[in-house]
């Protein structure tokens, strides 16, 4: 008769055995600050225990296999319904913190550079901010007192030593897109030379169209999307489809513009919010 040093099944159930109780003693030692355990009302799922919506989506499969239509139109669960309620209580969610601190003085450092050097130019005098003495501050320099606004664009590195950061000036009524050239050495980032010119990019708008749809049960979504976004779904007059992925929600009026809406799984949401908050509302 085989031991257990021969049965390949008896030392397969060892292996996992020893490995979950590893994977358990690394979770309780873990640090608080690498590994957090939050009550956040998720209930822990077995393999008995089925989400709502998956266990209704299985019965449709199942139904649509046998040869039954499901129901089309919006339920409280369904795929076109309100999502369902999250657990006030019980289980546990397991989130994982990374450090956000700063190593070391790199890109962040750059960027802000990038800013002062472009207020100066945007201020006629192109030439250098002067590092102060002590306790290191900006030397004093010759800014007008025109508004100026600076918008980062990107910050383009494709090596350790050297980067070029892009930036829109705003001046006056014009845009300007301006380079300006990176060096870094061991104490910091350091501008490496004066700003260039390059083409400017177009603020005139151009307005999306779309078909409109009558499709009751988009209406729906959509309204329900405008509501979980803040918005109240009876401004929209008109939702409408269009080649790309945006579906339009046509407001009445002009002032607060016309949200866009994207389709996510099983609802739309409103496009600009975080996931958790287009989904769950304000």
């Amino acid at each position: 008769m085989p031991n257990d040093r021969t049965n390949p099944a008896r030392r397969r159930a060892l292996g996992t055995t020893v490995i979950a109780c590893a994977l358990v003693a690394v979770a309780l030692g873990a640090p608080t600050g690498v590994l957090t355990l939050l009550d956040d009302g998720h209930p822990a799922t077995t393999d008995h225990q089925m989400p709502e919506s998956l266990s209704e989506d299985r019965d449709s499969v199942a139904a649509s296999q046998d040869g039954a239509t499901p129901e089309a139109g919006p339920s409280d669960g369904g795929r076109w319904g309100a999502a369902p309620e999250r657990p006030t209580s019980g289980g546990l969610r397991v989130e994982e913190l990374r450090g956000g601190w700063r190593v070391q003085a790199g890109a962040e450092e750059a960027a802000a550079l990038v800013v002062l050097a472009a207020h100066a130019w945007a201020s006629g005098d192109p030439g250098r901010i002067e590092q102060g003495t002590g306790s290191g501050g900006m030397g004093r320099g010759s800014m007008a007192g025109d508004a100026v606004a600076v918008t980062l664009e990107a910050v383009e590195r494709p090596g350790l030593s050297h980067a070029v950061v892009t930036v829109l000036v705003a001046h006056a009524d014009d845009v300007h897109r301006l380079a300006i050239p990176i060096v870094f050495r061991d104490s910091g980032p350091a501008l490496a030379g004066e700003p260039w010119r390059l083409p400017s990019p177009s603020t005139a708008p151009v307005t999306l169209e779309g078909a409109a749809t009558g499709d009751e049960v988009l209406i729906a979504a959509a309204r329900d999307a405008l509501e979980r976004a803040g918005i109240p779904g009876a401004r929209m007059v008109q939702l409408e489809v269009t080649d790309g992925w945006p579906f339009i929600a046509r407001l009445d009026g002009e002032a607060d513009g016309h949200p866009w809406l994207r389709w996510h799984l099983d609802r739309f949401v409103v496009a600009g919010l975080p996931l958790d908050r287009a989904v769950e509302g304000p």
